[in-house]
């Protein structure tokens, strides 16, 4: 036997051995790049994304809020370099220019002649060809001569010579409106120089709040209020300002408005110098909610430029007021022929040029009106009445004046009393009106 050591015996286990690592991919030879290759876009590809920008930056929707302020702006240099002109001139020469614009656009353009036409065959039926011609060339002098008298009041008119330019026949009672301890509502129409009568109120220290529409040139409305604002006039625009004119109303403080403006189909339709015409329910609403009076007033010219007569068209007081007059379509009527009388009686000086008389929609419908809608507004006419043409009643607002809402107090920032000779308006003033008082008085 051998003497041999025997190998001990081992068993199979699980096979150690590891799998063959992957090869890595060898890396794609680049291709080869040509030599006329351009390392950036294509021409027409950059042209394109080129093209996309400009367009871009010079569409009309970036370029069109820039275009309209350089033209709002030219506008207004050209009639600041016309005032500047007018202001340079006599007044006789403003009449000689007045004439001559009023020939060019009367006979020679005929600018808006259908639409004056209409107006005066509507109004004054029965004239000949020549009459309607005349009082067409009669309205072209005295717009003219309005806008020479804006240019030259400030500095021709003040405190101590407004009688050499300015007569008021019935001074009693209008003289007892302003001093009236209540406000008052001074209507006027498009007719004679109505801007010279809020600036004449200024100038006898009885400064009011006027309701008038913002001008879509924002340098040219700038540049009339200022010289509205020149006496102690304070505007207010037309939208968004009734708290303000009931707060004005509130403090005692005088308001006037134009009462011959187009109110648009929620108007309330009455009748004006023979057709039925859109008037605003707020001034009738303003006079019976606040209890202060109305009064009609206009600046009539006489003779020749910046000779005017203030006439008193007449007061309607709500407490004491007639049965006809209680409701907001009688006062409404009631200043309406009021306004009609005093065109009429010298036509010449009336703006036949707006369309005062525009149709109503007919395709707003009153017929689906909830029962007792008219009852927000106070004064209106019961539902399904008519007025004198059988025009359809307007549909009522919901801004109904309540005389029993809390008024807010307009900011008051200036105490002191206006300065002698015209001085140019500053902040609100407070609620001192003992100056103002005195100047009126002085005027009875």
């Amino acid at each position: 036997m051998s003497n041999e050591p025997i190998p001990p015996t081992t068993h199979p286990g699980p096979p150690t051995t590891r799998p063959a690592a992957a090869a890595e991919p060898t890396p794609a030879a680049p291709a080869p790049r040509r030599p006329w290759q351009w390392p950036v876009p294509r021409p027409r590809q950059w042209w394109s994304t080129a093209n996309r920008s400009l367009r871009s930056v010079f569409s009309a929707n970036t370029w069109q809020p820039l275009r309209t302020t350089a033209a709002h702006y030219a506008v207004y240099l050209l009639v600041r370099l016309v005032f500047c002109v007018i202001q340079t001139l006599p007044l006789a020469w403003c009449d000689r220019l007045a004439t001559a614009i009023a020939y060019l656009l009367q006979k020679v353009i005929r600018f808006r002649a259908a639409v004056i036409r209409e107006n005066l065959t509507h109004a004054l039926p029965g004239r000949s060809t020549e009459e309607y011609d005349q009082i067409a060339y009669d309205m072209w002098r005295h717009l003219v001569l309005m806008a020479c008298e804006i240019a030259l009041a400030p500095r021709l008119i003040h405190d101590t010579n407004w009688r050499r330019y300015f007569s008021i026949a019935d001074r009693r009672p209008l003289v007892n409106a302003l001093l009236d301890q209540r406000p008052v509502v001074l209507v006027a129409g498009h007719f004679g120089n109505f801007e010279l009568g809020g600036f004449l109120c200024g100038v006898l220290g009885a400064p009011t709040y006027t309701v008038a529409r913002t001008l879509d040139n924002p340098f040219l409305d700038r540049f009339v209020n200022d010289f509205r604002q020149r006496t102690g006039q304070f505007i207010l625009p037309k939208d968004g300002s009734s708290d303000r004119v009931e707060a004005a109303l509130a403090q005692g403080r005088n308001l006037t408005l134009l009462g011959d403006q187009y109110a648009g189909d929620k108007g309330i339709w009455v009748d004006f110098m023979g057709r039925p015409a859109s008037c605003h329910k707020a001034l009738a609403l303003l006079t019976l909610s606040s209890g202060a009076p109305m009064v009609v007033v206009a600046s009539r010219r006489t003779n020749g430029p910046l000779q005017f007569a203030v006439d008193f068209g007449g007061a309607a007081d709500p407490h004491n007021l007639p049965e006809e007059l209680q409701s907001v379509r009688g006062l409404t009527e009631w200043y309406n022929q009021r306004i009609a009388e005093q065109a009429l009686g010298y036509p010449g000086q009336y703006w036949w040029v707006h369309k005062r008389w525009k149709p109503k929609n007919i395709r707003r419908s009153t017929t689906n009106q909830p029962a007792g809608s008219n009852a927000a507004t106070a004064g209106t006419t019961p539902a399904g009445t008519t007025t004198a043409r059988n025009a359809p009643t307007s549909p009522p607002t919901n801004g109904a004046i309540a005389a029993s809402q809390p008024v807010p107090q307009l900011p008051a920032t200036r105490s002191e009393p206006k300065p002698a000779g015209g001085a140019t308006a500053g902040p609100e003033p407070q609620l001192t009106a003992e100056p103002g008082e005195r100047d009126i008085a002085r005027v009875a």
